[in-house]
């Protein structure tokens, strides 16, 4: 009798045991499986994500939807900046206890500039505020120069990945380095389209005036880079002005100021003969001229231009460069206008 008890209870205690083995990998699987609940944009192409971004007026009908740009710029100028951080080191223990948020940035003539981090990011204003955003079948993270991607199917990876230089096999990057300007220009008669420019305009423009005093304007242009929304399609570039008034204490940091400014530039790129409709050669892309007054309190003038479109298929090396600039910013501070000109 006793032999039979003993063999009863061992079996009602192995079934537990079994039962509560499989709920618990039963609840691992669910937590693996969760799904990414937080409000984001989602794209059928970059065309798309471009557009929606050159469009000022545009609004999502996602109300629940908070830019990053959005929640970094209401972050940065509630802080009360310079009656926060009276010294160079008290700005410098903030940024080091808000490494992911903040970043404090060394000017080539010395002095420091404290920002947001991701503050000229082009896609910043598109992303949620984890960073991410959806295009196609990929979701894709705002970086330091760049986007990180994955499938749809790794969201939540992709939200918690910060190991830049070791990402895991599921993450790839896109660096907007990879868009490159070409080093020398084909103007060979041969060509039914050559290069136009009579000299080489750079890739980028990125200056502050004045140098010296206590505020200043930077003027930023440059291009905005995508990845080919799937191996078998092209990718394409736009065109980013960005103006920014800054005002120093014992460091730099964004103000507000009434901008005023100017944009006109074009693109010069190459197109080769990889199933393109364009023939053989270089092309231009010139977008309408913006001249613009920001009245009031402005702390920033993001424009994106509209995309050059099939500007080079995947897996080639584009060739691009500004191929004419005329470009203009400034505040009422003295001295605060900067210009861009080239091709002129």
């Amino acid at each position: 009798m006793t032999t039979k008890r003993f063999t009863l209870f061992a079996i009602v205690m192995a079934a537990c045991v079994i039962f509560v083995g499989c709920q618990k990998e039963k609840g691992n699987d669910s937590v693996e499986q969760q799904s990414y609940s937080k409000p984001m944009l989602k794209f059928e192409s970059f065309k798309e994500v471009l557009d929606y971004l050159s469009n000022t007026d545009t609004k999502t009908s996602n109300t629940d939807f908070v830019s990053y740009g959005s929640m970094a710029d209401k972050e940065y100028y509630s802080l009360d900046i310079e009656n926060r951080f009276p010294t160079l080191e008290s700005i410098q223990q903030f940024v080091s206890d808000n490494r992911e948020k903040y970043q404090l940035i060394l000017l080539p003539e010395g002095d420091y500039m404290f920002e947001s981090r991701y503050y000229d990011h082009p896609y910043r204003n598109v992303a949620n505020t984890d960073g991410i955003f959806q295009v196609g079948n990929n979701v894709y993270k705002i970086i330091e120069g760049g986007l990180a991607y994955s499938s749809v199917s790794n969201t939540i990876d992709l939200v918690k990945f910060r190991n830049f230089g070791n990402e895991p096999e599921n993450i790839n990057m896109f660096m907007f380095d990879d868009v490159t300007e070409s080093s020398t220009f084909t103007n060979s008669k041969l060509l039914p389209n050559p290069d136009p420019c009579s000299q080489n305009c750079s890739s980028e423009y990125d200056d502050y005036e004045p140098k010296d005093g206590t505020n200043r304007i930077r003027l930023k242009l440059t291009r905005i880079a995508t990845p080919p929304d799937s191996p078998e399609t092209w990718s394409t570039v736009g065109m980013e002005y960005f103006a920014k008034p800054y005002h120093k204490t014992v460091f730099w940091f964004g103000c507000f100021r009434t901008i005023s400014g100017y944009f006109d530039a074009t693109i010069h790129y190459w197109e080769s003969d990889y199933g393109h409709p364009h023939a053989y050669g270089w092309w231009s892309y010139h977008p309408t001229p913006i001249p613009f007054t920001e009245s009031g309190s402005s702390y920033t003038i993001t424009k994106i231009i509209n995309p050059v479109l099939h500007l080079y298929p995947s897996g080639t090396t584009p060739r691009v460069h500004f191929g004419q600039v005329n470009c203009w910013a400034s505040t009422l501070d003295p001295g605060c206008r900067i210009e861009f000109k080239c091709n002129n």
